[in-house]
């Protein structure tokens, strides 16, 4: 990072997404990151992607999604951390992260309509037993295989 101003750390859903919207910032990654921000209900969300990561993705790639406590950061209100992958190859590889701050249907209803915006058009969803994750790829993606 020499010669580069360090990125500020930021301690609220609202500082980061500006930060992330803000296309000095951005630049600094490439362009490679495309934040997007949900805000039903009060349920914010930060989603990081990339538009290479979603081009890879075939339809018959089945996805995957998985809500996690552990990795989430210190941002006040955030509540858990979404990982969405896709089986090829015999592998899995992470297509997107998003830092949550609801476990509502509307929350994740939210996340992947983002992701669907971005060109995401999965065939097969698979979940572990959360409700409300489920039925929020259902309102997203009628046709997904689940």
């Amino acid at each position: 990072m020499r010669g580069k101003t360090p990125v500020p750390n930021q301690s609220t859903f609202r500082e980061a997404d500006q930060l992330l919207r803000n296309p000095e910032s951005n630049s600094r990654r490439g362009g490679a990151i495309l934040p997007g921000a949900g805000w039903p209900d009060g349920a914010e969300s930060l989603i990081f992607t990339s538009k290479r990561a979603l081009e890879i993705v075939h339809s018959t790639d089945p996805i995957a999604s998985d809500p996690t406590f552990r990795l989430t950061p210190r941002l006040v209100g955030a509540l858990q951390v979404m990982l969405v992958a896709i089986f090829a190859f015999g592998s899995t590889f992470p297509i997107a992260v998003a830092i949550m701050r609801s476990k509502t249907t509307q929350a994740y209803e939210a996340v992947f309509k983002k992701l669907k915006e971005l060109g995401l058009k999965p065939k097969q969803v698979v979940t572990d037993w959360e409700v409300a994750e489920r039925e929020g790829w259902r309102r997203a993606f009628h046709k997904a295989d689940y």
